[in-house]
């Protein structure tokens, strides 16, 4: 199904000198879903993709074999859902920009189109935003993070995602939440 993820993932644990079973609990997930990674027979969560690749110390990048692919490459090598291209597309970060990789600006992974206006005066709408992937958002930075099912662009402040604007709703992060940061809002296009 996906033969450079899961080589990749192969690779990587047999250089570590490791066990699936050891590395499904290290991570915290199912033995068979681990499994299911490296034979390419099953796709990982975008929360479980997050801890493999922090793990192993890559990015998801490395992992997937992908620099500049589209939400609908992504779509069509299983990581995208229409759920997950809904919330990119209505929940408060757009739908992924498009851009040639000679056009992306050093030290961005990808870009998304702001929708509302939330994160005024930083990020107006319309404003398209420069993302750097799989990296560590420390409090008081933008970044983009998906809690509970919803897309946002945010400032993070430790247990809550905080709007800048008038109009948009600061989100606390809970015990129960599923939060997943995707990445630290690097510039504008």
């Amino acid at each position: 199904m996906y033969s450079h993820f899961s080589s990749t993932l192969k690779t990587l644990r047999k250089r570590e000198n490791l066990t699936q079973v050891e590395v499904a609990n290290r991570l915290g997930i199912n033995r068979s879903s681990y499994t299911m990674y490296e034979r390419g027979e099953r796709n990982p969560t975008i929360e479980n993709l997050d801890k493999i690749a922090r793990f192993y110390g890559v990015t998801t990048d490395y992992l997937l074999g992908n620099d500049n692919k589209t939400v609908e490459e992504w779509q069509e090598q299983g990581f995208v859902n229409e759920t997950t291209k809904r919330v990119l597309n209505i929940m408060g970060v757009g739908i992924n920009y498009k851009f040639h990789s000679h056009d992306v600006p050093s030290g961005a992974d990808f870009a998304l189109r702001i929708t509302g206006d939330s994160m005024e005066p930083f990020y107006k709408h319309d404003d398209v935003v420069l993302i750097k992937a799989s990296v560590i958002v420390e409090p008081g930075q933008i970044g983009m993070f998906f809690l509970d099912g919803q897309g946002y662009i945010r400032m993070f402040q430790g247990g809550r995602l905080a709007a800048t604007g008038p109009n948009g709703p600061t989100v606390e992060i809970t015990q129960n939440s599923v939060y997943v940061p995707v990445g630290r809002v690097v510039g504008k296009m």
